[in-house]
């Protein structure tokens, strides 16, 4: 018997089956299922004919044979021959759909229009391929320390951080390191970071790390190169790495801060900011590192994480009376230095309770060479009797020379000068950063703002920019006028003139009114109304007035004679003690407005 094999490849033995089995029936022979196809066979042979022609050609009767038996498949007459080929077609139908399930099963987003699959990882880098992944303990630990941190929870963090510590010397087991090979290629990598090439950069620190992946430091500094670079999957295993050697190395903290907050995971990048502080050996450094980040990163995401930790490191690290004024100093450019510790005292000893104003008499200035912050015993204090002291920086050139004072070496090397006013008893420490001087005038301890200056400087500047947009202490004005009652009509009476209590210096030579007097006033403020008077309160007259303009004021030609000043924009002025000048001698004052010195008064204007 002849039988032609057809049909698609893969199929031809079972073509070759279903032509058995239409042998004469006499022979009674049960059909043999053929043996299940394998998948190789099928990527292997040549592509399939056509499945209609195949049957075609079998339904043809051979013209060569004889046989009376021969039928025509598609009109079957006997039951073994239908048995036969109905057994055929359903094991083709079942290694169809066999061979197509097993087709769809690596490509099911092909089998069916309608399917939707999930969006591909893509692939890893080979520098993420080459970090092993977190230890799943280690993963937990350091998770939970971030939770830990959302409670101030640090005795929980500090366990953790031990945990891990011990599994990291644990599997320190390992190839020997080639430490002084990957410490030269991480000086290469720092190099390059230095001048931006970032592309180098990242290829010697992958260098350094394959050399000896156990240096926690290179870990982090090539995450830091990948965040660059923008492959930040790498970066965070990178970070991780680092941290799962060394979990409380605060610079892997703040580089896990940044990747998360861009993740959007503001909460976890809170804790991580939290952590690099609460680790650092230079809060100082730490903190710069963030101030960085606030200014220099592009994500908006990152910015604000920055700057939310920003507000609150510096509003928690500073006295609860220095607080208000943070958002007021917003615009300033030059650098801000604010006392984290403040215990002032008065002339007689005791501490005192000192709160920012902000007023027409004792104003704060704030611009971008300058700044000035008043302080008082009162909220709203408008007199002397009340007023403390005062914190200013202000940009000064070569020509401004120094106050004379008794020079005190303070942190950083710096020398300030406690300067004495022995016109009255008080002090101020006045020292000065590059092309700023700052001026310290918060105690009657002399001492005592040398130490605020340094606790100012191991704070750092202060990234005041970070509070713009924030709340701030707003200027208060003096309460209006009272509505005066109204006047009942009286007839006039015959006026007698008072007696004269103020007699005119005789006549002088103008050679003689060659007299100068320039006041420092430190703690008014701009525009402030500055009255020169002759005589005695009570008992004076108005000579010539002047508003400060950087806090000081100039008179000059003046005669000999008792001068006192009135001092103050409102009905309300601050007046100063009688100064005797002579003739042909340039006189100076400076005035700081401080509690406890009882040589200004306050008076109203029409009592002069």
């Amino acid at each position: 018997m002849t039988s032609k094999k057809s049909g698609f490849a893969g199929l031809g033995n079972l073509v070759s089956d279903i032509s058995d089995v239409t042998s004469p029936p006499e022979k009674k022979e049960e059909p043999k299922a053929p043996p299940p196809p394998s998948a190789k066979p099928v990527e292997s042979t040549p592509a399939p004919q056509p499945q209609a022609q195949s049957t075609s050609q079998q339904a043809q009767p051979s013209s060569q044979s004889n046989s009376p038996t021969a039928t025509n498949p598609s009109q079957p007459s006997g039951g073994g021959s239908s048995i036969g080929w109905l057994v055929g077609i359903v094991l083709l139908v079942v290694i169809v759909v066999a061979v197509s399930s097993s087709g769809n099963k690596g490509n099911q987003s092909t089998s069916s229009p309608g399917y939707s699959s999930a969006p591909s990882k893509p692939a890893m880098s080979q520098y993420e391929q080459a970090i092993p992944s977190l230890d799943p303990q280690v993963g937990r630990l350091l998770e939970g320390m971030l939770t830990a941190l959302q409670s101030s929870d640090f005795l929980l963090a500090g366990n953790n951080a031990l945990t891990v510590e011990k599994l990291a010397k644990a599997s320190s087991q390992g190839a020997k390191p080639q430490v002084k090979e990957a410490r030269a290629q991480n000086a290469l990598g720092l190099k390059a970071l230095k001048e931006q090439r970032k592309e180098a950069a990242v290829q010697n620190f992958f260098a350094a790390y394959k050399a000896n992946p156990r240096d926690t430091e290179i870990a982090n500094n090539f995450g830091e190169a990948l965040y660059g670079a923008g492959d930040y999957s790498a970066a965070k295993k990178a970070n991780l790495a680092s941290l799962a050697l060394t979990p409380k190395r605060s610079f892997a903290w703040v580089s896990m801060g940044r990747l998360f907050a861009r993740n959007s995971e503001a909460s976890k990048a809170a804790s991580a900011f939290g952590l690099a502080f609460h680790y650092a050996k230079s809060p100082r450094q730490m903190r710069q590192s963030v101030v960085a980040l606030f200014h220099d990163e592009d994500n908006y995401n990152v910015k604000n994480a920055a700057k939310t930790f920003l507000i609150q490191s510096y509003t928690s690290g500073l006295p609860d009376f220095l607080r208000p004024v943070l958002a007021n100093l917003s615009d300033v450019k030059i650098p801000v230095f604010l006392p984290a510790k403040v215990a002032a005292h008065d002339s007689e000893g005791k501490i005192m309770e000192m709160v920012a104003v902000n007023n027409e008499m004792y104003r704060i200035v704030a611009n971008e060479d300058s700044y000035s912050i008043p302080f008082a015993s009162e909220p709203d204090c408008r007199a002397s009797n009340c007023a403390i002291g005062f914190l200013s920086g202000r940009k000064v050139t070569a020509v401004d020379v120094p106050e004379e004072g008794e020079p005190v070496r303070i942190t950083g090397g710096i020398i300030g000068k406690i300067i004495r006013d022995s016109f009255r008893n008080s002090s101020r420490f006045v020292f000065r950063v590059a092309d700023v001087e700052y001026t310290f005038a918060l105690s009657a301890e002399a001492n005592d703002d040398v130490e605020f200056a340094n606790s100012a400087l191991k704070l750092g500047s202060i990234a005041v920019d970070a509070f713009a947009g924030e709340t701030k202490l707003a200027s208060t004005t003096s309460a209006p006028a009272p509505v005066q009652p109204p006047q009942v009509y009286a007839p006039p009476q015959t006026y007698t003139p008072p007696a004269q209590t103020y007699t005119p210096p005789p006549t002088r030579n103008n050679l003689d009114c060659n007299i100068s007097y320039e006041v420092s006033l430190q703690t008014f403020g701009e525009g402030v109304s500055v009255e020169l008077r002759m005589g005695t309160p009570g008992s004076s007259r108005m000579i010539k007035t002047s508003y400060s303009s950087g806090g000081t004021v100039r008179f000059s030609s003046l005669c000999p004679g008792s001068y006192f000043l009135a001092i103050g924009n409102g009905e309300s002025v601050s007046v100063t003690p009688i100064r005797l000048f002579d003739t042909g001698v340039d006189y100076t004052s400076t005035l700081t407005m401080q509690r406890g010195a009882g040589n200004v008064s306050s008076r109203r204007k029409s009592e002069l």
